[in-house]
């Protein structure tokens, strides 16, 4: 059965966590040094990635921007899908209950992130920011936020394309999670900016977190 790498990067340095003076520490930008980051982590990534990858990414800011830093690459344009899901991890956001249309502020719903990424740094990039076909957040009623950010790692997985790999940019909390439920480490892991976590996982037993295989941290 076909192995699918999925490779978790963190988002570079955001602003409030850089002395600047930023208010908003639910959805901050990032700075000039974590835009930085982001392009060269890119760079170290696309060579680990079959071509193109299928990417996807929490729709706060500091992960759009992080996402959109994508240095040029050989294929013509890069298509982003955002996965608020991804976005159910991040502290500020689970103290809210997840990303459920419901609960999360106007700001930073889907169809605001979307307006927002063409506008954000990096203003040239090589990729284009969609929303997924099927928005499946409303069936997440009920689920805790790191659950919400489960089944949205799932289902990302589950929709890329045969021999694709999978990208997904999100935050410390959904890695740390991630590396606790496939057995990869055990207590708190250091994960830095625009760390990325890589696993391989058989595409038939996705769902089972027990059988996803960690190959390393990227730093």
């Amino acid at each position: 059965m076909a192995r699918i790498k999925v490779l978790v990067m963190r988002h570079g340095e955001r602003a409030d966590e850089a002395d600047e003076a930023v208010s908003d520490t639910l959805d901050p930008m990032l700075t000039s040094l974590g835009i930085q980051q982001a392009t060269s982590a890119w760079s170290r990534l696309l060579l680990q990635t079959a071509s193109p990858p299928s990417i996807f990414t929490s729709s706060l800011t500091r992960c759009l921007q992080t996402a959109k830093s994508i240095p040029p690459t050989p294929y013509p344009s890069l298509s982003i899908t955002i996965a608020p899901g991804l976005a159910s991890c991040a502290l500020a956001v689970s103290q809210l209950g997840g990303m459920l249309p419901s609960l999360v502020p106007p700001r930073i719903c889907p169809t605001s992130a979307l307006n927002r990424a063409s506008l954000l740094p990096p203003l040239s990039s090589p990729c284009k920011f969609v929303l997924p076909p099927d928005e499946s957040l409303n069936d997440l009623e009920g689920i805790t936020p790191m659950g919400q950010f489960r089944a949205t790692v799932v289902g990302c997985v589950k929709s890329a394309e045969e021999g694709e790999d999978v990208v997904l940019v999100t935050h410390r909390e959904g890695i740390r999670d991630m590396m606790m439920i496939t057995g990869a480490a055990e207590g708190r892991v250091r994960t830095p900016y625009c760390g990325v976590a890589v696993w391989t996982v058989d595409r038939g037993t996705v769902e089972d977190f027990k059988t996803w295989d960690f190959e390393e941290m990227v730093v």
